[in-house]
C-alpha cells in the first residue's frame, strides 16, 4: 500500500487521530496539511500554537516546533 504524500508533515506515530467521531478539528488539520504542501510551507521554520480545547490538540499531530498556551493568551504569545 502506497504511502499518502501529505504524512510526511505530521508527527511520526501520531495516526490514527484522536478526534471525536464528526469533530470538525480532524479536517482543519487535512486541511491546513493540504495548503501547506500546496504552498510549499517549510516545517522547519514552523512553530504551530495551541490553546485549549479539542483544537489545542491539531499542533501535536503536526512534524514541526509546538507550544501550548492558556485560553486566551496564545495570540498574543504568537505575534
Amino acid at each position: 500500500m502506497k504511502e499518502n504524500p501529505l504524512r510526511k508533515y505530521l508527527r511520526k506515530g501520531s495516526l490514527p487521530h484522536f478526534f471525536c467521531p464528526g469533530c470538525g478539528a480532524a479536517q482543519v488539520l487535512n486541511y491546513f496539511v493540504r495548503a501547506a504542501d500546496e504552498i510549499k510551507l517549510d516545517f522547519d521554520k514552523l512553530v504551530a500554537i495551541g490553546g485549549v480545547g479539542c483544537a489545542a490538540r491539531i499542533p501535536v499531530y503536526l512534524d514541526a516546533e509546538v507550544l501550548h498556551g492558556v485560553h486566551g493568551r496564545t495570540l498574543p504569545w504568537a505575534t
